[in-house]
């Protein structure tokens, strides 16, 4: 009698589980068809692009400043036609054509991708063919400490094609002083302007492993240290890591540019080259 009062003790409270497991399927989990799926991740700030989301824009979220008193540039709307609001940047492509494509580097999806061709093009001077990461219409890139930014460089991935043959190429990141008006406030006059902060994108310094291969990925990281001007031009504004006339020059970076150009060499030029997962570091 005792064996049996246990067991029915035992089985009333199986039961009972089992009511209480089967009313939470039923009752407080809910079905598949009302599971929505999660946003896709926020970009952090150090991200300036992956190209993932198939558009021209860039990460909402990276450090900029919109216009303030002082020593900002304007970017002329023929620049940047397509600039939504400000804070919002987006790339703009010189010349326009096929800038987002298939197959990122890292296995991801897509990348920023610039050619012309397959008929090679009679080229001279330096008529560059550059993708232009645009921070905002009325604004720059404000990546000094005071605006809580630690970067101390930028990276990102570059391929070039078999077919490239350009003579130039450059990664580039101007502040206001350097540039002429409308673009920016450089005072040089006679070509002292334009003197950029400019990496020359096949020196050792960049490329420590040796000359790259065609249709190869390779990583690129840069400091803000090692950006400075050539040394021709007018003003002579220091390091990018520096300031000029009291101000952070790292807090008015006016784009980041990715070109090619003949190199001032009169010839027969094809381009066809990639930037992908581009980051502050």
């Amino acid at each position: 009698m005792k064996k049996m009062f246990v067991f029915m003790i035992l089985t009333g409270a199986v039961i009972l589980n089992v009511s209480w497991m089967m009313e939470g399927c039923t009752g407080k989990i809910a079905p598949i068809t009302a599971i929505v799926p999660t946003a896709a991740p926020t970009l952090g700030t150090n991200v300036v692009s992956n190209f993932e989301d198939g558009s021209s824009n860039l990460n909402p979220n990276l450090f900029q400043k919109p216009v303030t008193p002082g020593p900002v540039t304007f970017l002329p709307g023929n620049l940047n036609p397509t600039a939504p609001a400000p804070l919002i940047g987006v790339f703009s492509v010189l010349p326009a054509g096929n800038f987002i494509s298939t197959g990122g580097s890292n296995g991801t999806n897509r990348a920023g991708h610039l050619t012309t061709g397959p008929v090679p093009t009679p080229m001279s001077g330096y008529s560059p063919f550059d993708i232009t990461a645009v921070p905002n219409p009325t604004g720059s890139y404000d990546l000094s400490p005071s605006s809580g930014a630690t970067f101390t460089g930028i990276r990102f991935d570059w391929k070039i094609g078999a077919s490239d043959n350009m003579g130039g190429r450059w990664f580039i990141s101007p502040i206001a002083a350097q540039l002429p008006p409308p673009l920016g406030d450089c005072p040089g006059t006679g070509g002292g302007c334009y003197d950029t902060y400019k990496i020359n994108m096949s020196m050792k310094n960049v490329f420590p492993f040796g000359p790259y291969l065609p249709d190869t990925w390779y990583p690129v990281s840069i400091t803000w240290a090692s950006l400075t001007q050539a040394g021709w031009g007018t003003p002579s504004v220091g390091p990018l890591s520096g300031t000029y006339l009291g101000v952070p020059n790292l807090s008015r970076i006016e784009y980041f540019q990715w070109e090619e150009d003949p190199n001032n060499i009169s010839s027969l030029y094809t381009v066809d080259f990639w930037v992908d997962e581009i980051a502050l570091y």
